[in-house]
């Protein structure tokens, strides 16, 4: 299979993320796809905490 151009930049992008997540000490070695997926989630995306309600 030859490769394509939008799968090495796909690749190096996987590849930084990997790093980056390196680097905060999220993984070691390279998880699967599906727990690379769930780490990335974790550590870039943040909800703010719920409001809390005011007593009525």
């Amino acid at each position: 299979m030859a490769e394509h151009p939008e799968n090495i930049a796909r690749n190096q992008t996987i590849e930084t993320l990997v790093t980056g997540l390196r680097a905060r000490g999220r993984i070691g070695v390279r998880p699967d796809d599906t727990a690379l997926g769930l780490s990335r989630i974790d550590e870039y995306i943040q909800f703010p905490p719920p409001a809390l309600k005011s007593p009525n």
